[in-house]
């Protein structure tokens, strides 16, 4: 095994010396499409990130690009304190000149700048640090104009950094294609927001109606992931607080830490772990200092330690919710098999968010919303686990009811006799 580990390695080092000299492919664009991802690009690594753009274009730097051919998927960084410099290769082809868009479709990067020809010297700007009135574009993505006259070539340089998770999805759209896609973008977040907003509203009322706990923790946990959900999707920047940048940058482990919180205490009370498993339980509390912890870290000390102890914390509790699900079922509880359905769901889309955010998974459109659609289900399920739960209890009850008035009549009877 031994000569064949080191075959592996000399050929990595060779396939890596061959690509720092490799000029990125040049991405000619024309007017047969209105959308071009950006497949083939260098990258620079500014571990310390204190590079400017006279730096990264130097000589002194060739040596440290490196190129990427990135297919279908979006370069990932995991959680990294580097800046991060793309170089891309444009070329105007036949039908190609005029004004493209170029996205960053990742909303929740702090810094985006864009260096392209003219404005190598003042860039266009972008990023949730940044007032939402201040960006290029305004959209939820970070989108910047890029012209080019007929039979151009132009290179663009575009820096990325962040305290969370850097991904960057890079795509060249014409405004009207972009326009068009977001129709279909936009309809499918309004239905995830439309459905939160009924599941609060219906349980407001059911707790109103039953004074039940569960509900009022069923709708904190729902308000703090719809509060996560719109910072991750960006559109709590462009239409709730986009003034707010610094409130926008942390918006998201504050709702994802207040959401985790309240679920530790939902799943507890719901399944009352403590009469039938300590150590789930316990474990499970274990997590809810963890999700406490995370948002301490986030609000007094920094988003980057608030990120990695969530990202620890969110996989364990989702781990620890499908096996007390799945005891629940068993014991046939009531509510449990949606409880078990529930969780599972959603413990594939935090697993594969944790996975995206370390860089374990590549990034494409499918892994970045996981977390987005395993929590809609997982909402939605869950609300049916209640409903079941309050259902059976309530027929327990009329069966309680009538046997004790069968007991009492029966009593009756035999003094009578």
């Amino acid at each position: 095994m031994k000569p064949i580990s080191a075959l592996r390695r000399a050929a990595g080092v060779l396939l890596a010396l061959l690509s720092l000299a490799a000029p990125a492919a040049t991405l000619s664009l024309d007017g047969s499409s209105g959308e071009r991802p950006v497949q083939s690009l260098r990258v620079l690594v500014d571990s310390e990130g204190t590079l400017g753009l006279a730096e990264v274009k130097g000589p002194a730097a060739d040596a440290r690009w490196q190129r990427v051919d990135t297919g279908r998927q979006a370069a990932n960084f995991g959680l990294t304190t580097a800046a991060v410099w793309f170089e891309i290769a444009l070329a105007a082809g036949p039908g190609g000149e005029g004004r493209w868009l170029l996205t960053v479709a990742f909303p929740t990067l702090d810094r985006v700048d864009v260096y392209a020809g003219e404005r190598e010297s003042a860039p266009l700007a972008g990023g949730d640090l940044l007032p939402f009135a201040l960006r290029a574009t305004p959209h939820r993505h970070h989108v910047f104009p890029v012209d080019l006259a007929p039979g151009e070539a132009k290179t663009l340089y575009v820096r990325l950094q962040s305290e969370g998770n850097l991904t960057a999805p890079l795509t060249l759209w014409r405004a009207e294609a972009l326009w068009a896609s977001d129709h279909g973008t936009y309809a499918a977040l309004g239905l995830y927001f439309g459905i939160l907003a009924a599941l609060l509203l219906y349980n407001g009322l059911m707790f109103l109606s039953l004074r039940d706990p569960l509900y009022l923790l069923y709708i904190v946990f729902v308000a703090a992931m719809g509060l996560a959900q719109l910072a991750n999707t960006g559109l709590g920047n462009e239409f709730l607080w986009p003034g707010s940048p610094r409130w926008g940058n942390d918006a998201m482990m504050i709702g994802m830490s207040a959401t985790g919180l309240f679920a530790v205490l939902f799943v507890r009370r719901f399944l009352a772990m403590a009469n039938h498993s300590r150590a789930i339980d316990r474990a499970i509390l274990g997590t809810g200092v963890l999700f406490a912890t995370a948002l301490v870290l986030t609000v007094a000390v920094s988003y980057r330690w608030g990120a990695y102890v969530i990202n620890a914390a969110a996989f364990s509790f989702a781990l620890l919710a499908v096996a007390g699900g799945a005891r629940s079922a068993w014991l046939r509880q009531p509510g449990g098999g949606y409880f078990l359905l529930a969780w599972t769901v959603l413990l594939a889309g935090t697993g594969l968010l944790a996975a995206l955010n370390v860089g374990l998974v590549p990034s494409n459109g499918f892994t970045r919303n996981a977390f987005l659609f395993g929590s809609g289900f997982e909402m939605l399920l869950l609300s049916f686990a209640l409903a079941s739960r309050v259902d059976q209890l309530r027929r327990e009850r009329e069966r309680s009811a009538s046997e004790a008035l069968e007991a009492k009549q029966s009593l009756v009877i035999s003094l009578q006799e």
